[in-house]
């Protein structure tokens, strides 16, 4: 179910700036990417980074959006148009500075609650202020059709992998979640596997750490095999593709058997870690042998990578790209989504997502 054709020659005619906007759900910040996208005759696609930032959030942000899965419907309500000004301010300060004309803002938002089994999600960011504060164009809320045609709403990133990194056997991100996108035979295939960046950041938090650096605290610590054994055992990981993650799972499934271990910190990082890399490598391997692109925060981390590529056969490989696409790849991603949504095009594959239909997700917002 296709929705309505803003400009069906958006970016075809001449290439347009899309500035993509992607909050992760480790918040670790705001990240900001100017992509130039060329639509090409034969359904392929061009881009080109013009330039990008990552913003770390400042505490009271922090705060605001670690405290948003507790608040009450009335109080996320004006936090949602609070925080869609906040990232109108940030695009409009981005693009002065950077001295860039976009034509469209593509905007995921933050992910506060994600109950696809519940028919609902919600990525807070009100587009409506958001697209007055920045005095543009904006497209978000990308998940909630999906979700109302019986899909995950997740992952969205793989038609970008498809019409952008066709070249890689498979697309890992290692984000606050950790998800994989390949071609199958029934269509594009992809799924969360397993948490990362949430849980590692949190752990690192308990010793005053905004996280562990390249994995060092880790690296020290010994692998706790009890409790490597009861993530191992966890339900989710039997359930079968199409699946996705939010933070209540790792509220209700995952932290309890953290918050009541008393093995040092050191251990209980080694013990995710382990697990983290142990869950990719199995799932990794199901898919498509060759070149796997990596990208994500989870990317920077040298020890649950080399973790990770001990754990894989021969014909897996990890390539990490260079320069700004490691941090930016899903920035890169929403701006195509916003893009083949003003052209009215399929941005969410129901073979990803396990929706009744493909579909063009998202809403529009125009400024007054």
């Amino acid at each position: 179910m296709l929705q309505p054709v803003i400009d069906p020659n958006f970016a075809s005619e001449k290439p347009e700036v899309v500035i993509g906007l992607m909050s992760g759900t480790s918040m670790d910040g705001l990240d900001l990417c100017a992509v130039e996208l060329t639509a090409k005759k034969n359904g392929a696609w061009e881009y080109t980074i013009l330039s990008s930032e990552s913003q770390a959030y400042s505490p009271y942000w922090f705060d605001m959006l670690n405290s948003a899965f507790a608040k009450t419907r009335s109080e996320l309500e004006e936090l949602h148009i609070e925080y869609g000004k906040f990232l109108g301010e940030q695009v409009r300060r981005f693009s002065e500075s950077e001295s860039i004309n976009p034509a469209l803002v593509a905007s995921h938002g933050h992910t506060i609650h994600h109950r696809p089994e519940e028919g609902y999600t919600f990525q807070m960011g009100c587009g409506e202020a958001l697209s007055k504060a920045a005095n543009l164009p904006v497209v978000c809320d990308f998940r909630t059709l999906d979700v109302q045609l019986g899909g995950q709403g997740a992952p969205l990133v793989p038609i970008a992998d498809r019409l952008l990194f066709s070249k890689y056997s498979q697309c890992l991100n290692l984000g606050g979640f950790a998800n994989v996108s390949y071609e199958s035979g029934s269509g594009r295939l992809a799924y969360d596997i397993t948490l990362v960046n949430v849980l590692l950041n949190r752990l690192a938090s308990s010793i005053g750490k905004e996280y562990d650096p390249e994995g060092s605290i880790a690296k020290s610590g010994v692998v706790n095999n009890e409790l490597l054994s009861q993530l191992e055992d966890l339900p989710f990981y039997r359930l079968a593709p199409p699946k996705s993650l939010g933070r209540e799972w790792l509220e209700q499934q995952v932290w309890p058997l953290f918050a009541g271990n008393d093995a040092a910190i050191e251990d209980l990082l080694a013990t995710a870690t382990r697990h983290i890399s142990q869950r990719l490598a199995q799932d990794l391997m199901k898919g498509p042998s060759g070149e796997i692109l990596v990208t994500g925060g989870g990317g920077l981390n040298t020890f649950l990578i080399d973790s990770l590529r001990q754990n894989l056969s021969p014909s897996h490989s990890l390539v990490l790209p260079k320069g700004e696409l490691i941090d930016q790849k899903e920035a890169v991603a929403f701006a195509l989504l916003g893009a083949l949504r003003m052209r009215g095009e399929i941005n969410t594959l129901s073979s990803v997502t396990g929706a009744k239909n493909d579909s063009s997700g998202g809403r529009y917002f125009y400024p007054h």
